[in-house]
């Protein structure tokens, strides 16, 4: 079966229920894999938000001298550099108190150079900016005092570093915290300015649109097919092992001493449904009917036999409107000599007909009792 026909067969059979059938699955999965096996786990990210020279002494100014806590910047070859860093809990759960290790408190230190002061300039909440201290425990150590920080809060300080000339301190994350085992580093620039959504969502020319588009299209494609081929895969083996009882069923209660020639019958319905008797039926009740559909009948060709010969294991019920009734009800009745021209006339099998008309009318009786 194509895929038209099984869009055609799920959309008859299932309607919206099938549409809501499947975005309930669609929405209860995500929210099993939200809530049950996502990995929920706190993550600490260091931005670095600028890195910037405050005083880089080159030339020789002759009796020019730059002081610091009584050190001489320029005779020694030194530097100073301010740097900026965000720190983010990125997780999806808060870092608690009892998460740090007191044997390894949360700080930083940098590559080269010593820290001579450390700030915090903001936080993403009071409780932070009343809370959060950093400290030097060293001139190359800062440490953070443990804090509450929940997901997506930050806090911001900043670093004054003394290092020597043509050397770049490189910020490194210090300390362990229960359920993190790496820090990351991040560099942003407070220069750049932040792109908007839309303008991610358009960026590109006209034709990386146009790709984007059929990409899109063809990627939705798929994965509805791919959601729906096993929906209808195993509602299909469902639905043929239901018929297969209903043929076991009708074989128990019949009166009819059924023959060889009546099996064509029963796996026809295990196939492709009562569509497929209640075409046969339709047409063996109305001569005129039959006469002309027969008249009227193509040639025979690979499109029509599929019609009558069924559509294969786990398929469900075809639609009148979608395999042409009259021309497949009549391909069937010929095939299997339902009836034959004899003299220029059409004769009936009588034990067939019997069969077909009084199986139709147990499957009526078995659907009215469902």
């Amino acid at each position: 079966m194509g895929l038209r026909d099984s869009l055609n067969t799920i959309n008859n059979k299932y309607a919206w229920s099938l549409l809501g059938f499947m975005l309930a699955l669609l929405l209860g999965g995500l929210t099993i894999y939200l809530e049950f096996f996502r990995d929920r786990k706190p993550e600490l990210r260091f931005e670095i938000v600028s890195d910037t020279s405050v005083l880089n002494v080159r030339e020789d100014l002759g009796k020019l001298e730059i002081l610091y806590d009584g050190l001489d910047i320029k005779k020694s070859k030194q530097s100073l550099r301010v740097v900026v860093v965000r720190v983010v809990n990125s997780g999806e759960t808060a870092i608690l108190m009892g998460y740090y290790d007191k044997r390894e408190p949360l700080g930083f230190t940098f590559s080269t150079g010593k820290l001579l002061r450390v700030e915090l300039l903001e936080a993403s909440n009071r409780y932070l900016m009343s809370n959060l201290r950093v400290s030097l425990t060293d001139s190359l150590l800062g440490v953070f005092e443990p804090v509450i920080l929940e997901s997506k809060e930050y806090f911001m300080f900043k670093a004054l570093i003394l290092h020597a000339q043509g050397w770049t301190p490189i910020l490194s994350p210090q300390g362990k915290i229960a359920g993190i085992r790496t820090f990351y580093l991040t560099e942003q620039s407070s220069t750049k300015s932040e792109k908007s959504y839309w303008h991610l969502v358009f960026a590109g020319g006209v034709w990386i649109q146009v790709v984007r588009l059929i990409s899109y299209f063809f990627g939705l494609i798929l994965l509805l097919f791919a959601v729906i081929s096993p929906v209808v895969f195993v509602s299909g083996k469902f639905t043929r092992r239901k018929r297969k009882k209903q043929v076991k069923h009708f074989r128990r209660v019949t009166n009819i001493e059924l023959q060889d020639k009546d099996e064509f019958l029963f796996s026809a319905y295990e196939d492709n449904g009562p569509h497929y008797i209640q075409a046969m039926v339709q047409l063996l009740s109305d001569k005129t009917k039959l006469k002309e559909a027969i008249d009227e009948l193509p040639e025979q060709g690979d499109e029509s036999e599929s019609l009558y010969r069924g559509v294969g294991v786990g398929t469900t019920d075809i639609p009148p409107n979608v395999m042409r009734e009259r021309e497949f009800g009549v391909r069937a009745l010929l095939q299997h000599n339902v009836i034959l021209l004899k003299d220029n006339s059409w004769e009936e099998d009588a034990h067939i007909v019997q069969t077909i008309l009084e199986f139709d009318r147990f499957l009526a009786i078995i659907r009215g009792g469902d």
